[in-house]
This record gives structure tokens, C-alpha cells and sequence, in this order.
């Protein structure tokens, strides 16, 4: 089509001259908007925008199902879909999927057994950074995860988002044996040994 502008370092084609511009950052590092509060520097102004929110705590973008919110309709894309259970990223060494390619990629580092993050203090070994620094927290008894309505912390965003569902009563984990449900998987399982007996910790004897 004539009014195509196409790019020409990769296969991406434009309709409008000021999109093709922004685009061309990207290929050539160039990065104008920079942060005056941590020094940090972006090639898109919108990327900018979002980042600003990190520090002023702006989170105009509200989930319509539970109270999470966030600063970015990109980080409220990838958490409705704890609530649709879609998860399109399978591993390419088991059977897992996940809702992100990014938690699928993490997830891999397992199979791939690359542990080159230690602890200092215990021996503890990750392939992930992110993993040892929460790690850390166990010897710091650092908890920077806080409930907005009670006095709970965690040291782990996991266990915040389990805790707060037991202010929004959401109760997915049900028993497929009775009308029993809970928030936490744990508690499920326990409760459904009630129905099976089973024990969950055999005798050796």
C-alpha cells in the first residue's frame, strides 16, 4: 500500500511517519526521556509514562474481578489471566504451561540446571537472581510485600496475593467431594485426605 512505511532494519511496516520514527529508536539505542528520580532512560515516551508511576505509586489500571491493581494495561493483561486460567506458554521440557512467556522461560532454568547464584551465608544455590534475593529475605526476615488492609507481610508477592484472597473471599480450590472450599491449595489437600484416609506421612515400620 502507498501510505506503508516500512522499516529498514526488520520486517515491520508502518501507516504513520511518527510511529515509524519511534520505532527507529529502538534499532538505534537512542533513549531522550530520562528520569530525574532514579537516572533511568527510555527509547518510547509511553514506556516513560509507566515508569514514572513506579515512583509516584499511580496504579490507575484496576482489575474488575478482585483488588488488584497496577500501572500498566500490560501488567493488567497478564493478571486477569490468573482469573481466566489461560495459559498459552507451554515448556518445551515438560508439561507445564504458564499465562506469560517470561514465567515460561523462568520456569526452564530448571530443566537447563545452571545454579550459579550462591548465598554467602548457607550455601543456598538458584539459576535464578530473583530467587536468591528472596532467599535472602529468610536471613534478613526482610518482608517488602504488604497487605493494603490488614498488617500482613510477606517476604514473597505469592504469598501476598494468597493472603489477599482472604479479604476478597475467593475460595477457588473446592473439594470435588463435598461443598468444602478454601483459598489455599494446602488446606484443600489436607481436607481431602479426610475423604481418602490417606495418611500423609507413611510408617516405615
Amino acid at each position: 500500500m502507498a501510505n506503508q512505511r516500512p522499516c529498514t532494519l526488520c520486517p515491520k511496516v508502518f501507516t504513520s511517519p511518527s510511529d515509524l520514527v519511534k520505532h527507529m529508536l529502538m534499532h538505534t539505542g537512542q533513549k531522550p526521556h530520562d528520569c530525574q528520580e532514579c537516572g533511568k532512560s527510555f527509547s518510547q515516551a509511553s514506556h516513560f509514562k509507566v515508569h514514572l508511576r513506579t515512583h509516584s505509586g499511580e496504579k490507575p489500571y484496576q482489575c474488575t474481578i478482585c483488588k488488584y491493581s497496577c500501572n500498566s494495561t500490560g501488567h493488567l493483561k497478564t493478571h486477569n489471566k490468573i482469573h481466566t486460567g489461560v495459559k498459552p506458554y507451554k515448556c518445551n521440557y515438560c508439561d507445564k504451561s504458564f499465562g506469560t512467556e517470561s514465567h515460561k522461560k523462568r520456569h526452564e532454568l530448571v530443566h537447563k540446571d545452571t545454579k550459579s547464584h550462591l548465598c554467602t551465608q548457607c550455601g543456598y544455590t538458584s539459576n535464578l537472581a530473583g530467587n536468591l534475593r528472596t532467599h535472602m529475605m529468610t536471613h534478613t526476615g526482610e518482608k517488602p510485600y504488604r497487605c493494603k488492609v490488614c498488617d500482613y507481610s510477606a517476604s514473597q508477592n505469592i504469598n501476598l496475593r494468597t493472603h489477599m484472597m482472604t479479604h476478597i473471599g475467593e475460595k477457588k480450590h473446592k473439594c470435588k467431594y463435598c461443598s468444602y472450599s478454601t483459598t489455599h491449595a494446602s488446606a484443600l489437600k489436607a481436607h481431602t485426605r479426610k475423604h481418602t484416609r490417606e495418611e500423609p506421612f507413611g510408617c516405615t515400620q
